[in-house]
């Protein structure tokens, strides 16, 4: 069954993987990513602070660190590269 499977050239692979690269490091993904994390982070905690005005500082508080870190890498890796 393995010999009947036609391998994909080397080249097609290279495209593919080059554009997942663009779309997980674009900027859109990852503060989606964040936001998605923070509200996850939030709601599973709920059962520990049992508030919702906590739950919403908790999540903002988680978005705001995250992109924080996130800008101040990207300028830091920006700067290093020229």
């Amino acid at each position: 069954m393995r010999f009947l499977h036609k391998r994909v050239p080397e080249e097609e692979l290279q495209t593919h993987f080059k554009m997942l690269e663009d779309v997980v490091n674009s900027v859109y993904f990852i503060l989606i990513d964040l936001f998605f994390c923070g509200l996850f982070l939030s709601m599973f905690t709920l059962s520990v602070h049992h508030s919702i005005k906590i739950s919403i500082l908790i999540f903002i508080g988680f978005y705001l660190f995250g992109v924080s870190i996130y800008l101040l890498l990207k300028k830091w890796l920006k700067d290093g590269t020229q």
